[in-house]
Formats: structure tokens, C-alpha cells, sequence
């Protein structure tokens, strides 16, 4: 089978911003297919791709023997991938299975896996009855998903390390980061801003460290979700897909990701729903909860900075300096 078609051979001229590796990835996409199915002697009947990611590019993929989702990653991130989706259905969370994980870069220059295909529909374009069940139960899961234990902080290499020991300088330096990436022309954000949420953390430093690094999805939004239904459009349940990077760390991180105001409407309120009917939450987590919400919203300015998503950035700016104003005066800091 030709897979030529894959390939974007105009994209350097047609998108701008995009890493190396991206551009490699995209423009040469056929014969990085070509090459997987020689390899693993895949008889290819039918191939084509799921959205317009850039990250990854995410294929449907059907042979002579089965139909599966292949994933080609143009990001060291299918380790965290593989390592949360196998711990995950060890333990009964809805996930697809990996039935290949290659990050040798031997058969071609990126990591790949072979997924499980499911039968679902994101939850963004669900309809609305079936999205707050989905967003319900999503919740439930991110509840049992962190019960169990990740043995580190945020991304974890092929030797099974983590790369922090601690919570707080893992926020602070992705924030760090994050910010030196924003366009310093931007007049939007101000040095205050930075210095406010660091301020924030290193004085709630021994309270963010207070737990056990618990594995979490990384990525806790509604994109991230398969609906299932049954033939009659009843809701069946769901499938969680994509975790980000981060997979260890405080339960608190993939709840205060699932607030944030980019979400389809009602899903912040669903998960939280369904989180804490299945969970209840104590003081010191709720507390956490708002500090990384906090975070999470001057993050995800930044990020829409970035995008070029102004209304994101506009509202989640307002509400994370209104947020802080207030936390800071209720705990005198």
C-alpha cells in the first residue's frame, strides 16, 4: 500500500512555530508508516488520521488481522504514556491497551506505539446529556486512578526515574519555563504575576509536599475522554486516553487541570461530582486544590498566550490574580 498521501511534503511553508521534529515527522509521515508496517510486516488495508495534532500524529489503522490506533510521537513522551496506560489497566481504570510500545528510534527516528482501537466519540462533540455523564464518570475514575501510588514526580524516563523529588520546585520551575516561552512583547503578563504565584508556592511549600506522589493522568480534560454509547445513543461509559507527561505527582494536579475554563461547559462540575461522590476530599486537600487551581489558571494564560486564544487567556488571567488576591488575604501571606 502507498501511504505517500500521509505525507505533508509543504509544511514548513504552510505552518509556522513547529519544532524539528515536528516538520520531520509531518513531512516525511509516509515513509515513517511505510517503514513501521515493513518492519512488523503489517498487511495495511486501510489507514487514516485521527484530527490535526501536532504533538503526535495519531493514526486509524486496519489490516488483515485487526484494526488499532498507531501513535507516532514527535516528543519524548510515549515512556509516560506507555508506563500510566499499563499501570492504569492494571488496576481496572478504562484505557486502551498497548500492545506494542517501541521508543528504541531504531526502526525510525521517533517513539511509537500500537493501541487498542476504540469505538467511542470524544466527549467535546458528544451530545450534551451524554457529556456531563461522561465528565461524572471521568471524575469517579481520576478518584480510583489516584489511589495508587507512583513512586515520584512528574515524568519518568525508560529506567523507571522520575525527574523531581519535589512537588513544589516541579510547579515552579514548569511555570519558569512556561514563562520564558511567552512572548516577552506580550504586555498582558507583568513580572508581578510570576513573582506572585512562586511567592504562593514556596510559602506553601511543606503543605504542597505533605503526600505521597500518586499517578495521575497528566492531562484531565475533556479531549482526553471517549464517550461510549450503545446503538441507541445510551450512555455506556468511557475510555481515557492521552495522559500528559506528568504522571506522578499530587492527586490535586489532574482536579485542578479538570477546573479550568477551557473545558466544555459543565465539564469542571461533572468531574467534580463524580470525583468527590467517589472521594471525598479533607481540608488540607481542598486546600492544595486551590492552590494549584491558582496555578493552573496562570499556566494556562500563558499556554493561550502562546495559541493566541485571547478570551482563555483574558479570563483565565482575571480569575488567577482574583484568586490569588483573595487566598493570600485569607491566609495572610
Amino acid at each position: 500500500m502507498d501511504f505517500s498521501h500521509l505525507s505533508e511534503p509543504n509544511i514548513r511553508q504552510q505552518k509556522t512555530g513547529l519544532t524539528p521534529a515536528q516538520y520531520d515527522l509531518y513531512s516525511h509521515l509516509g515513509d515513517h508508516v511505510s517503514a513501521i508496517a515493513t518492519h512488523h510486516k503489517l498487511s495495511i488495508t486501510h489507514i487514516k488520521r485521527f484530527g490535526d495534532g501536532r504533538i503526535s500524529a495519531t493514526l486509524d489503522v486496519t489490516t488483515s488481522e485487526r484494526r488499532f490506533v498507531l501513535k507516532i510521537s514527535a516528543k519524548d513522551d510515549l515512556i509516560a504514556e506507555t508506563f500510566f496506560l499499563k499501570k492504569a489497566r492494571t488496576h481496572g481504570i478504562p484505557v486502551p491497551t498497548v500492545y506494542l510500545s517501541d521508543t528504541t528510534r531504531t526502526v525510525i527516528p521517533f517513539e511509537y506505539l500500537f493501541l487498542e482501537y476504540i469505538n467511542g466519540v470524544n466527549a467535546n462533540d458528544a451530545p450534551l446529556p451524554l457529556q456531563l455523564k461522561a465528565a461524572q464518570e471521568f471524575g469517579r475514575q481520576l478518584a480510583r486512578l489516584h489511589t495508587r501510588p507512583s513512586g515520584g514526580f512528574g515524568v519518568i524516563d525508560a529506567h523507571d526515574h522520575f525527574s523531581a523529588n519535589n512537588w513544589c520546585t516541579l510547579l515552579i520551575s514548569s511555570l519558569r519555563r512556561t514563562w520564558q516561552q511567552t512572548d516577552p512583547k506580550a504586555t498582558t503578563f507583568t513580572q508581578v504575576d510570576q513573582m506572585a504565584i512562586e511567592e504562593l508556592l514556596r510559602a506553601c511549600e511543606d503543605m504542597c509536599n505533605n503526600f505521597r506522589p500518586r499517578l495521575l493522568h497528566g492531562d484531565a480534560g475533556g479531549d482526553n475522554v471517549l464517550v461510549l454509547a450503545d446503538h441507541g445513543g445510551a450512555f455506556k461509559g468511557i475510555a481515557i486516553i492521552d495522559p500528559g507527561t506528568w504522571i506522578g505527582g499530587d492527586p490535586m494536579q489532574d482536579l485542578a487541570f479538570s477546573q479550568m475554563s477551557w473545558h466544555y461547559q459543565g465539564f469542571s462540575e461533572g468531574v467534580m461530582q463524580g470525583y468527590t461522590k467517589e472521594q471525598r476530599l479533607a481540608s488540607e486537600e481542598r486546600e492544595r486544590l486551590e492552590i494549584l487551581r491558582i496555578f493552573n489558571q496562570y499556566w494556562g494564560a500563558m499556554i493561550s498566550e502562546q495559541r493566541g486564544w485571547e478570551r482563555w487567556r483574558d479570563e483565565m488571567l482575571a480569575d488567577a490574580r482574583a484568586s490569588l488576591a483573595v487566598y493570600k488575604k485569607n491566609n495572610r501571606l
